[in-house]
């Protein structure tokens, strides 16, 4: 489910609901001084478990302002995430990957 009204999106973080989320977030590289979109993986008690395919950070913060869309899984167990090109940041086109084509 895709949470698009940003009040909406506050009122649900807000509540930590027991669901995984998927956020998509822009974010600033200080190396290379540029913008950049990630892939935030967040479990029911808010910790990032997955930055930018598969990449693990503890106590890893991040801004509401910077989050651009959140999706929330309403299915059951864990969900899966696309894969990253961990050279470009793009994510591998998920119906090819799932073989839904």
């Amino acid at each position: 489910m895709k949470i698009n009204c940003f009040n909406k999106s506050r009122k649900t973080i807000r509540k930590k609901e027991d669901k995984w989320y998927f956020l998509i977030y822009s974010a600033w590289n200080l190396q290379t001084l540029s913008a950049y979109k990630t892939v935030l993986k967040i479990n029911s008690k808010w910790d990032v478990l997955n930055l930018a395919g598969n990449k693990k950070f503890d106590n890893y913060n991040f801004y509401l302002k910077r989050v651009e869309v959140i999706y929330q899984w309403n299915g059951d167990g864990e969900p899966e995430i696309p894969t990253i090109n961990k050279n470009t940041g793009e994510i591998t086109d998920w119906k090819e990957q799932k073989g839904t084509e």
